[in-house]
């Protein structure tokens, strides 16, 4: 009430009307006489609308103890088990081992679910073994890459990208022959993927040299890093999109190798119809946001 400063608005889940952030502006607010409080709304369900005032809440004013983030975890665990440890931790502002002893301690009355949603916004299969081979495929194309980056866009642990780079210096399978019994059980260890594992086949670089990381997927995971999109179905609904369509060029070239060869005109003509549609994308959205073809902001501010 005695601050000049302009207070950022508050948080409201428009179908219930109900405060997520910002109860203490908001009282402020009627006690002042105020007819009117700046307002951001939010449109997700009601769980979801709990995980964004838990995420808000540890990150400014009062903080929450120990005990009301536990409680907090235990309720998320229990509402979107698809999250993963990690993304629970990081949205109650506890240590993945503490989301996971929760986990444990409410599994016996709540079915795990064989997925996480991680917190880039990724589905992904409760083992590593997806992660490790996208992995993989990264390091193959660009064996430079450091741990951390790699880790952020597949969605594995460093530590586990480092097992997979030594493994591959082995010329091991970037997936231990337990964890492939489990999936395969045929699986034998010894060299690499076999030939018909596609997705742990390499693809070179057009220069001979190592390949950087696609700006596709820095791109993306800064979309998924925004709490405005993984907080909310939509916003999830369209990282998982956008997911499916962030194909490097090399990826695609792989995909339509063995396509018949009666199916490259249509193909072509597939792969031009889908340019101009991001492309005529591309420009709506920069006009909305009044960003100009040299990728600046325009405008008066600049």
């Amino acid at each position: 009430m005695e601050t000049d400063n302009e207070l950022p608005p508050i948080i409201v889940h428009r179908p219930t009307m109900g405060v997520i952030d910002g109860n203490f502006r908001l009282q402020a607010a009627v006690e002042m006489c105020e007819r009117s409080i700046g307002v951001r709304f939010f449109d997700g369900s009601a769980e979801d609308a709990f995980a964004l005032s838990v995420y808000v809440n540890v990150r400014h004013g009062v903080p929450l103890s120990l005990s009301e983030r536990k409680a907090a975890a235990g309720r998320l665990v229990m509402t979107h088990p698809e999250w993963s440890d990690r993304s629970i931790a990081a949205t109650t502002g506890l240590s993945h081992k503490t989301v996971s002893a929760e986990r444990r301690r409410a599994s016996g009355e709540n079915p795990q679910s064989h997925t996480r949603l991680g917190k880039d916004g990724r589905l992904r299969p409760t083992d590593t073994a997806e992660g490790r081979m996208a992995a993989a495929a990264i390091l193959r194309e660009n064996p430079e890459a450091s741990l951390r980056q790699v880790s952020k866009i597949v969605g594995i642990s460093p530590g586990t990208v480092r097992d997979v780079r030594e493994r591959l210096k082995g010329a091991k399978h970037p997936i231990p022959q337990a964890v492939r019994n489990r999936l395969t059980p045929n699986a034998s260890e010894g060299g690499e993927a076999s030939s018909t594992d596609t997705r742990c086949a390499e693809v070179p670089a057009e220069n001979g040299g190592a390949v950087a990381i696609p700006i596709q997927h820095v791109l993306l995971q800064n979309l998924r890093n925004d709490p405005a999109l993984k907080f909310n179905e939509r916003g999830r609904l369209l990282l998982r999109s956008l997911a499916y369509s962030t194909i490097e060029l090399n990826q695609w070239i792989k995909l339509i190798a063995d396509a018949p060869e009666h199916c490259q005109a249509s193909l072509a003509k597939l792969a031009r119809a889908n340019a101009e549609s991001w492309s005529a994308l591309a420009v709506r959205l920069e006009a909305r946001g009044g960003i100009g073809l040299d990728g600046r902001l325009s405008g008066a501010n600049g």
